[in-house]
């Protein structure tokens, strides 16, 4: 689910703090259970890999890193 959701941040074009999108969208657009898209967005999080700004993620790193 993390690949996932990275995945649809670079393809949503929200690889960077001045574009970010809402997490309930990203969810819907993968069709993903809240629990387990919970879980997969808080450890990105954690590892500093999706950044959040007022309640909007955006992807911190790049994918081929």
């Amino acid at each position: 689910m993390k690949l996932e959701i990275e995945m649809e941040l670079v393809r949503l074009g929200a690889i960077n703090p001045k574009k970010t999108v809402n997490p309930e969208e990203i969810r819907q657009n993968l069709s993903a259970f809240q629990s387990v898209f919970d879980t997969a967005l808080s450890e990105l999080t954690l590892l500093e890999q999706v950044g959040m700004i007022s309640g909007e993620i955006y992807l911190r790193r790049s994918l081929n890193q």
